[in-house]
């Protein structure tokens, strides 16, 4: 799969054929409100204090939660599964989502994009665990890494939800 930034704030998933298998579209400049399609489903994503809520747009049933912890760790919920989103204290930017168990699944590394003023990045999946890697999941990363990128920039302040 690839990430391409088609705008500012839109983004999509293209698998290795070339077909589409996602799209995350932010509404403004201000990150707080998106639309997510993951095939044939479309989501809204909505900013409340201290999380990220995505569900369902046709009856609004609440399918994923991201909260922002303290240490610039991010938990994602995903219909009762539960992954780690944070960036490593490498040298080298990246983004990774870890499964219950601590393993890598997807990795995302951001790329300056001058042209659109934007980031684009490049996602790595973990060959070992790529039935965990769906679009939906792809997704809500690229969903923390913007946010992530916005917070590192002071172009966004996440309210910390839960305290540890």
């Amino acid at each position: 799969m690839r990430i391409f930034a088609t705008g500012r704030t839109a983004y999509t998933l293209v698998n290795k054929d070339g077909s589409f298998a996602g799209s995350l579209i932010y509404t403004d400049n201000s990150l707080s409100e998106a639309s997510l399609k993951c095939g044939e489903y479309i989501f809204t994503v909505g900013k409340q204090e201290g999380s990220w809520i995505t569900a369902y747009s046709q009856d609004e049933k609440k399918i994923a939660t991201i909260k922002v912890s303290l240490g610039g760790t991010v938990v994602l919920n995903i219909n009762e599964k539960h992954y780690t989103f944070k960036k490593p204290l490498y040298w080298k930017l990246r983004f990774v989502v870890l499964n219950a168990d601590k393993k890598e699944i997807p990795e995302l590394l951001p790329l300056v994009n001058w042209s659109r003023k934007c980031y684009d990045f490049v996602l790595q999946l973990n060959d070992e665990l790529i039935c965990e890697s769906d679009s939906f999941v792809i997704l809500q990363a690229l969903q923390s890494a913007v946010w992530s990128m916005a917070m590192m920039n002071g172009t966004l302040v996440a309210t910390v939800g839960c305290i540890t």
